[in-house]
């Protein structure tokens, strides 16, 4: 693709090439200047995503309302970093592996539901996380629901 708008600039320096795609990223730019998308970083339609790296294809995207901080995880092998207090902490599994990595910026004690890609549960289990990293397992296009709670798990709160 590169040598192909080199070549097409060496004719026409200011030749317009354009791209029609449901999606693009930043750098896409040096194959083309003119982008017609359905979707784009920081032009979304619904909620205010905040991608992480663009410049490795955004490998995590968060998003968060008043009620629930939603991350999805693209990249095998990176961080998932909850940093922000919720009650509801949803993680998209966007990889091919059976587990993502996420950072708690404090502990949590709470409910953890699995749920496969079409939306079936497979586990609900109470849990108490520790501020840090955690691998948590879960399907590929799998989703997994923290749900912070204020009442007593075994007698401890």
């Amino acid at each position: 693709m590169s040598d192909v708008m080199e070549r097409m600039r060496a004719v026409k320096p200011d030749v317009m090439i354009e791209f029609r795609q449901k999606y693009i990223v930043p750098l896409m730019r040096k194959y083309g200047n003119m982008f017609r998308v359905a979707d784009c970083l920081n032009n979304l339609l619904y909620a205010p995503l905040r991608p992480s790296a663009p410049d490795f294809l955004c490998p995590v995207v968060y998003t968060r309302d008043g009620r629930r901080y939603l991350a999805a995880v693209y990249g095998q092998g990176v961080v998932a970093k909850a940093d922000v207090r919720s009650d509801n902490y949803l993680f998209v599994n966007g990889t091919a592996d059976d587990a993502i990595i996420v950072q708690l910026g404090e502990e949590l004690v709470g409910t953890m539901t699995v749920l496969d890609c079409g939306g079936s549960e497979i586990s609900r289990v109470n849990v108490r996380l520790d501020e840090g990293v955690h691998r948590l397992k879960m399907p590929p296009s799998g989703l997994l629901h923290l749900r912070r709670s204020y009442t007593f798990i075994d007698g401890e709160r």
